[in-house]
């Protein structure tokens, strides 16, 4: 039995971008641009950065495999090399998915060749860590899984009735928790 975790990508990386999705008009365009890229790659795991990422890397060696929930590459393993990208489903950021096509389009498209509903199994233990902008974006790969065995969902803010008998809440109240001291509610729900 493994222990794999799902998480999502994080916004700051540790190489700057030249790859920015509000230059393209839909998913083929943005695979291309990607593909035909000569900026430098890195490892996911070592390419993200922030608060929330280093609570990701401090768990990373205790799991058997971690995958990223990645706006502008799809599910990816953590070793997987992958270029310095802006692309996300929140709607605050000008290289929103949103401006392109709604986010479960986008998240299928992006996904066809891996996506959550096919790496799962029923011998794993599948630990999911998303907020309710990448729950709703991959809600056609969670609906599928989120009632099987050895399935655990754990979101800070996830509010999708589909999911809610399924869904392990974190205690925001943790934030005044001395060992927490200093977090947002990301960085601790994530350190839960």
């Amino acid at each position: 039995m493994k222990i794999k975790v799902i998480t999502t990508c994080a916004n700051s990386k540790h190489l700057p971008s030249a790859l920015d999705l509000k230059d393209v008009k839909d998913v083929q365009e943005w695979k291309n641009k990607l593909d035909n890229s000569t900026e430098p790659s890195l490892p996911a795991i070592d390419l993200y950065k922030g608060g929330y990422w280093n609570n990701i890397k401090n768990i990373y060696p205790l799991v058997d495999e971690l995958y990223i929930i990645s706006t502008g590459y799809g599910l990816i393993k953590s070793t997987d090399y992958i270029k310095s990208y802006q692309a996300t489903f929140s709607q605050a950021s000008q290289n929103c998915v949103s401006f392109i096509s709604k986010p479960k389009d986008w998240w299928d498209q992006i996904s066809k060749q891996q996506n959550i509903t096919s790496i799962y199994n029923t011998e794993d233990i599948f630990i999911i860590y998303t907020s309710f902008i990448y729950s709703k974006a991959i809600f056609n790969d969670l609906i599928n899984i989120i009632d099987k065995p050895n399935v655990f969902f754990i979101s800070p803010d996830t509010n999708i009735k589909e999911f809610n008998p399924y869904k392990l809440s974190t205690n925001i109240k943790l934030i005044y928790h001395p060992e927490f001291k200093g977090g947002n509610a990301t960085n601790i729900s994530s350190k839960c």
